[in-house]
Formats: C-alpha cells, structure tokens, sequence
C-alpha cells in the first residue's frame, strides 16, 4: 500500500513540477515580450524618422513645395510604420495588418500623437524654456509613448464576432 501512495506522490509532484514550469515559462515570455515590443518600436520608429526624411528631401528635389513637403513625408512614415510595426514589432497575421480599418484607426492614433508632440514642443519652445531641438525631442518622447500603446492596441484589435 506504501508503494502505491509513493507512486501518486510522485505523480502529484510531476503535475506541480509541470505547472510551475509552465508559469515560469510563461512569466519569461511576458517578461521578454514587455522588453521587445518597445524595443521592436522604437526601430519601427527610427526607420520612419528616416522615410520621413528620405521622403521630404526627394519631394523638394524635384521641385514640391516646402511647405507641402512634410504632408507625403508623414504620409510615407507613418504608413511604413504601420506595415512594420504590424508584422515586426506585435507580429499581426496578413489579415489583420492589411485591414483598412486598422490602418485608418493606426493613422487617426498618429495624427493625435503628432498633436501631442505639437502640444509639447510649441509651449516649451516659444515660451523659451528650452531650444527648438530640446523641445521637439522631449515632444517625441511624450507622443512615443502615447504611440507605443496606441498602435499596441490598434494593431492587436480583434473584431468582436
């Protein structure tokens, strides 16, 4: 009888080994998940300051107004940030990441963040608290956050059936 209660303890302790591994792996994965996407992000972002720039520059050579030039260069940077950070940085299915809603939604959530960074910079600047680059870098660091969990939950957005 002794034997048959060492053999259930045995399987009892595998069964809580299991779980606790499991939760383990599980924790690691938030944990690492937690660092990556923001990480995954701010790349996604880099490369769209560069789009941003490549495209404003070609726009003016070959004669755009200067004054336009920021509108295809927004539109460039945030459309390559869309299509990067659906697939790269929160790894959404085709499916999800060629939605038009989505898109919409991703580009509506851009133009608050581009009025968050204006929010930031126009009285930080002009009030003469600090230079025009100190005041647009801390603007994009405050409208990054906010689009770091904007394009979060728009891009992981699942339609309710």
């Amino acid at each position: 009888m002794n034997e048959g209660n060492s053999g259930e303890t045995a399987k009892m302790n595998f069964h809580v080994k299991f779980q606790m591994n499991h939760r383990r792996s599980h924790l690691i994965k938030g944990v690492q998940r937690a660092i990556a996407e923001p990480l995954k992000f701010a790349l996604v972002g880099i490369s769209g300051i560069v789009f941003n720039i490549l495209t404003f520059k070609l726009f003016i050579s070959v004669g755009g107004s200067v004054g336009i030039a920021p509108m295809p260069a927004f539109l460039v940077a945030v459309t390559s940030n869309y299509f990067l950070n659906s697939h790269f940085t929160f790894n959404s299915t085709t499916k999800y990441y060629l939605s038009k809603t989505r898109y919409a939604a991703y580009f509506i959530g851009n133009l608050a963040g581009l009025g968050i960074n204006l929010a930031v910079y126009y009285p930080l600047y002009f009030d003469g608290r600090v230079g025009p680059f100190a005041a647009q870098m801390l603007g994009i660091w405050v409208a990054a956050v906010f689009n770091f969990f904007a394009a979060r939950t728009i891009i992981r957005w699942r339609r309710q059936k």
